[in-house]
């Protein structure tokens, strides 16, 4: 299968895409600016290899299943990042575990690294006083 895409292809909203479809947006994932994970069927490490890519990244949204090391990774290549969005994911579907839950540790990494964040809604299992200093002090 030959697939091409739109040269100024920026923004993409992925629906049911597994790890196994991911490599299809290697070639242009440098060029994403906003990043739609809401309903992509991708567990913590899957968030990590993609992100990694997209050093251009302005907006992401996707499930807690991104967890801590998906944000440590986050803050660490996309410095550009404006916007965040974290929802709860579905219990039921069974790819929430251990490493896929957002707590203080990716939220303080997420502070130092992304200081261009000017918003973020996250769903967090874990919060502390020093976390919520780090998002002050850091962002803007």
């Amino acid at each position: 299968m030959n697939l091409v895409f739109p040269r100024k292809l920026c923004r993409l909203g992925l629906s049911y895409m597994g790890p196994n479809e991911m490599p299809i947006l290697f070639p242009f994932a440098a060029q994403i600016r906003k990043l739609d994970l809401l309903y992509a069927l991708l567990e913590t490490e899957d968030h990590c290899t993609l992100i990694q890519k997209c050093p251009n990244l302005e907006v992401l949204e996707t499930r807690n299943v991104i967890g801590d090391r998906g944000l440590e990774v986050l803050a660490q290549y996309c410095k550009q990042l404006k916007r965040l969005r974290i929802e709860r994911g579905a219990d039921e579907q069974g790819m929430e575990d251990e490493e896929g839950l957002v707590s203080q540790r990716g939220l303080i990494a997420l502070a130092q690294g992304c200081q261009e964040l000017e918003y973020m809604a996250v769903y967090v299992s874990d919060i502390t006083n020093e976390s919520l200093e780090s998002i002050g002090t850091y962002l803007k």
